[in-house]
């Protein structure tokens, strides 16, 4: 242990490199809404060229909406590399950003918590990264460093100052509103704890005038991210906030096991989860059992409300809200990460720390094992998908059927329209109210078009090509299984085998490609 306290810069750095390795070996590390982001990043590119095709069926958000720094980055990436190449680079970076940043904010806060910042390994290949929502992910390094850089210095109100915060709190609102409302929490908590312990100690004569000073200087900066916040909940309250909430008791057990670590099986990885966790509740306990023992309120007790503060947001806020899903969960993870913050500030035994930086690290390794291997055969799977584009001429439009019961195949076929310039109709993202492009109103599959669930296909193709006045060239077949008998299975069964021929059917046989007999003039 001594030589790793020695050269532990080093070895922490290895341990990031190591988390690396997925990204970097893998052809397609697949996630949930990954590929859909990869596609669009395509439709805005050709959307900007002037691309006839596109602008059929979409056009850009005419409102400022969040989630644009993720696309905007890939869009750049998209100058020199293929999509799921920038995909990976993104991620890449996000795993550097965020051990990089949570460290920086740790050291910032106490220069002697080295050891704290091993704690973050786990969270790297959380849930969020799964479900694919980058601009959450890379707006969670952009928080830690936009907190570190607030702390380090609150009481100087200087123009450089201003325009730096103003600039990360726009950052923050254009990767994920969510984090201008933590940034702002997080900051109002350390100026009014601050606030009592001056008057407390009777630190000067002005420190009021001093905090309402800082208070107004923090409003400022934060001006335009409120206003754009304000407007767009209020234009999105009551979009897609139909899903079942979570009860108390299911939001105290997800506490309890780390429902953010658990990513691709809940059965399987509330173990691992829940030992995590419990490692967390020890380390925890310890540094109340020290505070205890010399019990005073510190100025760095202010991670300690913080934390509270959001356990309590945990248990009350909806679980959507303003067009978005999974909101308790996405609280939760910070639970954890800024009580680590307040943890670092108390005196922790060496043995606490030791136990805590072997046991975070080598339980991440182990799952960064689990991780690879089910990444990888969804890169296999990825590949095996995109064999079909070499059936798929530019300029069709295609009709992707999903069949299959992995959540990690619900955007797969979006990966073709980084290949070529075609028209994908399973892009959910184009159909909601908070990413960059939108479908045009009357090309949208997703509304009263009978294609609204793709992942229980039930739809009707003739109806969507009559409302629309386009032709379905192709349909993707993925993951059918012929003993399938549901009706909806075999109506699309039926109408494939009357209007399409079949062309293609992958290595493994979870693809097949149709394309239609003759165009029919439905209009």
């Amino acid at each position: 242990m001594k030589i790793i306290l020695r050269y532990e810069k080093y070895f922490f750095m290895l341990l990031v490199a190591l988390h690396l390795l997925p990204v970097l070996l893998l052809e397609f590390f697949v996630t949930h809404d990954g590929p859909s982001h990869v596609y669009n990043t395509y439709i805005m590119s050709r959307l900007l060229d002037a691309d006839a095709l596109n602008a059929q069926y979409f056009m850009f958000n005419p409102q400022p909406v969040p989630n644009w720094l993720g696309h905007v980055l890939l869009y750049f990436f998209n100058f020199f590399f293929s999509g799921n190449v920038s995909e990976r680079i993104l991620i890449g970076l996000y795993i550097i950003a965020l051990a990089w940043s949570f460290r920086h904010l740790l050291l910032t806060v106490n220069p002697q918590s080295r050891w704290a910042s091993w704690l973050i390994f786990p969270f790297i290949y959380s849930l969020y990264l799964y479900q694919g929502l980058f601009n959450f992910c890379i707006a969670i390094p952009i928080l830690f460093y936009a907190v570190s850089y607030f702390i380090k210095d609150a009481a100087r109100l200087s123009l450089k100052r201003f325009f730096v915060l103003t600039l990360l709190a726009l950052l923050l609102y254009f990767s994920h509103i969510f984090f201008v409302i933590l940034f702002a929490l997080v900051a109002a908590v350390c100026l009014i704890t601050e606030y009592f312990f001056n008057k407390k100690e009777n630190i000067g004569i002005n420190f009021s005038a001093a905090f309402f000073r800082q208070a107004g200087f923090l409003t400022l900066t934060l001006l335009a991210c409120i206003v754009l916040a304000i407007q767009f909940i209020v234009q999105n309250t009551g979009l897609n906030e139909s899903g079942s909430e979570l009860g108390f008791s299911e939001r105290l057990q997800f506490l309890f096991i780390g429902r953010p670590l658990i990513t691709l099986d809940f059965e399987e990885e509330k173990y691992y989860a829940a030992v995590i966790t419990s490692s967390f509740w020890i380390v925890l306990a310890f540094a109340f059992y020290f505070r205890i023992r010399n019990f005073k309120f510190l100025r760095s007790d202010s991670w300690l409300f913080t934390s509270l503060l959001i356990l309590i947001i945990y248990f009350t806020v909806p679980d959507t809200l303003a067009s978005g899903s999974f909101v308790s969960i996405r609280i939760l993870m910070f639970f954890y990460l800024f009580m680590i913050v307040w943890i670092c500030t108390n005196r922790i035994s060496e043995e606490v720390k030791n136990f805590s930086m072997i046991v975070f690290s080598a339980l991440s390794l182990f799952f960064l094992v689990y991780h690879y291997q089910v990444s990888e055969n969804v890169d296999d799977e990825a590949r095996e998908f995109i064999s079909t584009s070499r059936f798929i001429p530019e300029n069709s439009v295609v009709l992707p059927v999903s069949y299959s019961a992995n959540w990690l195949h619900s955007n797969l076929s979006n990966y073709l329209g980084m290949e070529k310039n075609m028209i994908l109709l399973d892009n959910y993202e184009a159909a909601m109210s908070h990413f960059p492009t939108q479908w045009k109103a009357k090309s949208n599959p997703y509304t009263g078009m009978n294609l609204a669930y793709m992942s229980s296909p039930c739809m009707d193709i003739e109806r969507y090509e009559k409302i629309t006045g386009k032709n379905i060239d192709y349909v993707i077949r993925w993951g059918f299984n012929k003993t399938f008998r549901d009706s909806c299975a075999e109506a699309v069964s039926d109408y494939l085998k009357k209007n399409y021929t079949h062309m293609f059917t992958s290595a493994n046989e979870k693809a097949e490609v149709f394309k239609r007999k003759q165009q029919y003039p439905h209009f």
